[in-house]
């Protein structure tokens, strides 16, 4: 979590949800531990937000940019799944990578901040502003009147994966995703149509 003492907001970066934009755009430097949660209770009055996006969408992000990070040779023991895409060559379409992780279990993904359910930040952290991906512009701009600071009026692109494998799933891989991440879904408003 980014904390600003001076502004007294707490920014919860769930990762994959346009994150560093957010920070970017709030003036601050992107930090890895902005994942992680502390202990929210001792910022009741802090204003406390977070980003969330589609699931299935982050979901196709997270795995674009572990395929990026295998290609720059960020394999480590750390990161399983990055392992997985390396080992099984699984870098060159989605619905290979979806078939591979059926054989997990959901726990062996969710190791992963990457693939980890939204719910896991959004549950503890309590925000009191839940922004989305989707409608980044506008809820950046929320955020900033909320803070009374003055915001780039298109939040900078941070963090775009390179990679453009095919993205093409089948039904039964959209299906098992959705069930994956169901609280995401339930939980954050998201309602995804069905092809």
């Amino acid at each position: 979590m980014l904390i600003d003492h001076q502004r007294k907001f707490v920014f919860f970066h769930i990762p994959k949800t346009a994150g560093q934009a957010v920070v970017t755009a709030l003036g601050e430097k992107h930090e890895p531990s902005h994942h992680n949660l502390g202990d929210v209770d001792e910022y009741r009055d802090y204003f406390r937000f977070c980003f969330v996006r589609d699931p299935i969408e982050r979901f196709v992000s997270a795995y674009r940019y572990s395929i990026d990070m295998v290609g720059r040779g960020h394999t480590n023991a750390g990161h399983p799944i990055r392992l997985l895409i390396a080992e099984q060559g699984l870098d060159k379409s989605l619905e290979s990578f979806v078939e591979a992780i059926r054989e997990l279990e959901p726990h062996e993904l969710f190791a992963n901040l990457h693939f980890r359910p939204q719910i896991r930040w959004v549950q503890p952290a309590r925000p009191q502003f839940i922004g989305r991906h989707e409608t980044l512009t506008q809820d950046i701009g929320y955020v900033a009147r909320v803070l009374g600071i003055e915001v780039p009026n298109t939040p900078p692109t941070v963090n775009r994966s390179r990679s453009r494998v095919d993205a093409q799933m089948s039904v039964d891989s959209e299906a098992y995703l959705r069930k994956l991440y169901v609280n995401d879904y339930r939980l954050l408003g998201y309602n995804r149509k069905w092809a």
